[in-house]
């Protein structure tokens, strides 16, 4: 199942009439005229149409004019007519999509409500194409994800630029891993993969990993079987470790009489000595929380008789100075003293004779400072007996508050080793049950080994299902059913290339799937699409690369859409600025390459049923094919808008 175009609707935002344009199936569709009139916003509109992320038609006199866009496509012998919601300003797209079938008659702008989004309009149109399911877990013969519409969207456009690119084979190849995708989902559009290798893929992913999963049981199983016994060995010495088992000799223990000895032990056995680590760990808790908060009382305390004492040999300190510098001041006023008593007050100096600033002291002012001193000295010099006492009781103090903290870290450290202690018993009985779970498991197995019989058994018969589901789907069958589609893809280009009097038309030319080009066998080597130096020649190999492609398509009924965009073709021979009907005597000859050109396109769709061409062009050419193929003329002041909705 496909689809092809029968109408473009667009609605305005006022109240005129929808401009409808209409294409005839299985046929050539043109439409012809002037620059800016819209011919290259027929692709941006069907693409937006077919959910594309992004409308990208240009901003300017049809994006302000245009309310909803829409498409009527033919699909078997019904009709679904699609409207979607242009972008508001400043946004990229719209989320609001109408869909209705077999409409009766135009639906009305008033009458266009959203009924689904854009995934669910992306999901319609894949199911409408008959593109089913082909996500391949394996990546074996498709990608790992399901290829959808739009995917096979970019199949089908090739606009003004797109048409002339030495670079670019296939519409919006540039975006980002936009040349991956195609060239992982081309071989199921082609053919070469198909959806009933898709679904034995997915057939064979499923067995696959069915038996990977059954040789795990068999390995598992093979290993808890123990035919020497060793496995039974190693669980008795492990329970003998464990205290489980009375130690005994191991060395000459057989198989049967391990399996006894394991089956001996009772879960009881195991699980005495049972302790309740929840009460005891909370008593601990509680205990550990009352010696922190003593210690931390012991520790403000000591800090604070700490302080005190600090403070007391501060003043001790201050103290011996103040003695030494008054033993000193006594010292001098002792030689003072020495003077003889009968001597005054003595204004200049005894040596030299001159006038002193300062008098010196008469005999009787020394003596009566030194006495002064004396008294002064002997109030400070002895030891306040309080202070000593104080800082005795201090010292003791501080020494106490040690020793009890001392004590607390004891405790402190004794209930760490009481909860070490009980957490090894925890540890050591969650180990011996533990060993248990395993025993108990491995006398279990004994009894397995028909069920290791019966997996092998299905792990055989997988293993002969996957060996055939190989062959039929394997990657070399694929290979060569590709390589067979793109021969005949080529020699179609070939074929169509040849009466285009190009460059290169006596050479074959081929499709190169890996790297989405087209390559010129020449007489010295292959040369890629990019290395021929004629616009007439990218365009002529573009067009007749699609064609071959759409054909292949049509006559395999691919789920593609069976309809193929082509934007102005002939842009190589009539620049933007030739217009008119008619042409120069110089440009006979650029107008009879254009009508070859053309005609390729007319010939594949009247060549292959079930196939449609949309091209837009400048040109007009004067030909019964072409006047037949004419849809809209858009010359004389017509254009896609029209002229009221301005």
């Amino acid at each position: 199942m496909s689809f092809q175009l029968t109408r473009i609707v667009l609605y305005p935002h006022g109240d005129h009439t929808p401009r409808v344009l209409k294409f005839r199936t299985s046929a050539l569709n043109i439409i012809t005229g002037e620059s800016g009139t819209g011919k290259s916003s027929i692709i941006d509109i069907v693409d937006y149409c077919l959910a594309s992320s992004e409308c990208r038609v240009a901003e300017g006199v049809i994006r302000s004019s245009v309310s909803w866009y829409a498409v009527e496509l033919q699909v078997g012998d019904h009709r679904v007519f699609i409207a979607r919601r242009g972008p508001e300003a400043g946004r990229s797209s719209s989320n609001d999509v109408f869909v209705t079938r077999d409409p009766s008659d135009l639906p009305t702008a008033s009458s266009l409500e959203p009924v689904t989004n854009v995934p669910g309009l992306e999901a319609l149109l894949t199911e409408l194409a008959g593109i089913p399911r082909t996500a391949d877990p394996e990546s074996r013969l498709a990608p790992s994800y399901s290829a959808t519409i739009r995917h096979a969207s970019r199949l089908l456009f090739q606009s003004q630029n797109e048409i002339s690119s030495p670079g670019l084979l296939f519409h919006r190849e540039n975006e980002d891993f936009a040349k991956a995708s195609i060239r992982d989902t081309l071989p199921f559009f082609l053919g070469a993969v198909s959806a009933d290798d898709l679904e034995m893929a997915r057939q064979l992913g499923d067995r696959r990993r069915e038996l990977r999963r059954l040789q795990q049981q068999v390995r598992e199983l093979e290993d808890l079987a123990d035919v020497q016994g060793s496995r039974a060995s190693t669980l008795v010495l492990e329970g003998i470790d464990l205290g489980v088992l009375e130690p005994r000799a191991t060395e000459d223990l057989g198989r049967a009489e391990a399996i006894d000895t394991l089956r001996s032990v009772s879960v009881e056995q195991v699980s005495e000595r049972e302790v309740d680590p929840s009460s005891t760990s909370d008593r601990i808790s509680g205990r550990r929380q009352e010696l922190r908060d003593r210690m931390g009382s012991l520790r403000d305390e000591y800090q604070s008789v700490q302080e005190q004492l600090i403070a007391t040999r501060d003043f001790f300190e201050v103290r011996s100075a103040f003695d030494l510098v008054a033993s000193d001041q006594l010292e001098r006023l002792k030689l003072g003293a020495e003077v003889p008593v009968h001597v005054a007050r003595m204004d200049t100096c005894p040596l030299c004779a001159s006038t002193l600033d300062v008098a010196l002291p008469a005999h009787a002012d020394v003596v009566e400072s030194l006495n002064s001193l004396r008294e002064t000295v002997g109030a400070f010099s002895q030891d306040p007996p309080q202070l000593r006492a104080l800082a005795e009781d201090l010292t003791g103090t501080a020494a106490d508050i040690r020793r009890q903290m001392v004590l607390v870290g004891g405790g402190l450290e004794s209930l760490d080793r009481e909860a070490r202690r009980i957490q090894k018993t925890v540890d050591q009985r969650d180990q011996r049950l533990l060993w248990y779970g395993r025993a108990t498991l491995y006398l279990e197995s004994v009894a397995e080994q028909t069920h290791l019989d019966e997996l092998r058994l299905r792990a055989s018969r997988l293993q002969t299902e996957i060996a055939e589901l190989d062959a039929r789907i394997g990657a070399t069958a694929v290979r060569e059913r590709m390589a067979s589609i793109v021969s005949r893809i080529s020699q179609a280009m070939t074929t169509a290339a040849a009466p285009l009097e190009l460059e290169w038309s006596r050479y074959p030319i081929r499709f190169d799937a890996r790297e989405l080009t087209v390559i010129v066998d020449g007489p010295d080597g292959p040369i890629p699409l990019r290395r021929i130096g004629s616009g007439e020649a990218w365009v002529a190999y573009h067009m007749v690369a699609h064609l071959a492609l759409h054909e292949q398509y049509a006559k395999a009924q691919r789920p593609v859409p069976h309809m193929l965009f082509l934007d102005q073709p002939s842009q190589v021979y009539f620049p933007r600025e030739s217009d008119a009907v008619t042409v120069a005597a110089e440009r006979v000859g650029d107008m009879a390459a254009a009508e070859r050109l053309l005609r390729v396109a007319f010939d594949a769709t009247e060549r292959v049923a079930g196939f449609q061409v949309v091209m837009t062009e400048h040109a007009e050419i004067d030909e019964d094919w072409f006047r037949a193929s004419l849809v809209e003329d858009w010359r004389d002041g017509r254009a896609l808008i029209p002229d009221e909705w301005l």
